[in-house]
This record gives structure tokens, sequence and C-alpha cells, in this order.
């Protein structure tokens, strides 16, 4: 993490995350999205570019990647999954900028990586238990605004974290943004 700066508590592993995307070459940035021709290929260069060009540190580039995937349509699953692993990296900076607008933007990251449907919970979910408390609430809104579906990700994978304490207080926490009454039924089986 040294290698690309450690000036923020807390943002070190956000800004290696940040540089290793950074460092990855256009040409493994688009083998990891894949080839294609025509149109899916524009597509997979639009992805692309909204993902190099994207700065978490700074409001106005992550204001412009937002609404530029907005209006984005048609997104396979490996062209989401690079655009939700490049745009979560706001979940990580969102309170150690000293903005009053990253937060605000940490929670219009939630609304869309939720957007992009219920395949990207695996990816929230594994972020959500390995991050700190204060991080962990933006995934855990995430995982909340896919509603079933998110809950029930959360009950398939409970065994898998009972003895794991740091990520059972994220779990208990996720759970707390559900807004459909199935999920406090899960916090006894937690507790248990």
């Amino acid at each position: 993490a040294q290698q690309f700066g450690e000036d923020c508590p807390g943002q070190g592993l956000t800004t290696f995350r940040q540089g290793a995307l950074r460092a990855l070459s256009s040409g493994q940035l688009a083998q990891m999205l894949g080839e294609g021709p025509g149109r899916e290929q524009e597509m997979k260069d639009q992805v692309q570019q909204i993902i190099q060009n994207l700065d978490v540190r700074s409001e106005e580039s992550v204001t412009k990647a937002l609404d530029t995937v907005k209006v984005v349509t048609d997104l396979d699953l490996e062209e989401k999954l690079a655009l939700t692993k490049a745009l979560s990296e706001v979940f990580f900076l969102a309170h150690h900028t000293g903005s009053t607008a990253m937060p605000k933007l940490a929670v219009r990251t939630e609304k869309r990586i939720a957007k992009f449907g219920p395949e990207m919970i695996p990816f929230v979910f594994e972020e959500m238990v390995e991050c700190d408390s204060e991080t962990a609430i933006y995934f855990g809104q995430t995982l909340a605004r896919n509603g079933v579906d998110g809950l029930e990700y959360i009950i398939t994978k409970l065994g898998d974290y009972k003895n794991r304490e740091h990520d059972l207080i994220n779990l208990i926490q996720a759970l707390s943004y559900f807004k459909i009454p199935e999920a406090t039924k899960v916090i006894p089986v937690i507790l248990n």
C-alpha cells in the first residue's frame, strides 16, 4: 500500500486498490471486460473509460461517473461487476475526505450498484464482511436495497461467519438496513 501512498488514516487499502485499478493496462482491462465486435465493443470501451477516469477522491469525478453510468444501458455481467468494483471504492473514502458531499455520493453509489441487479450481491457481501464497520455501512445498505434477494444471500452465508465476531457485527449492522420484516427474524439466529 505504501507504493500508492497512505496520506490519510484508513485510506491505505483504498488508495492501493485505486492504484491497482489504474495500473491495469488498457489491454488487461479490456480482457477483463471481454472482447466483442461493434456496439458490444463500444460499450466495453465506454465502461473502461469510466473506470479509468474515475478518481474516487474527487467529488466531481465520482459525480461524472455516476451520471454517465446512469444513462448506460445493456451492460453485461462483467461490465456491471467491473463498475461495481470501481465505484464501491467510494465507500472506503466517504467519511475520510472531510467533505459533506462524499457521503451523499456514496449513497448515490449504493443505489446505482443495487440497480445493477442481484448479480452484484456476492461481491457486495464479501466486501461488507471484510471491511471496517464504518465502510460496511454502505455495503450493507447496498445489500438492503436489493430487498429479499440481499436478505436471502445473507441467510445462506450465516453459517460461514458464525465464529467470526467482526464479520457478525457487520452482518447485524447490514440487517438493520433492511425494510422487510423477515430481516428481524434473522438476528436471533445470528446471536445463538
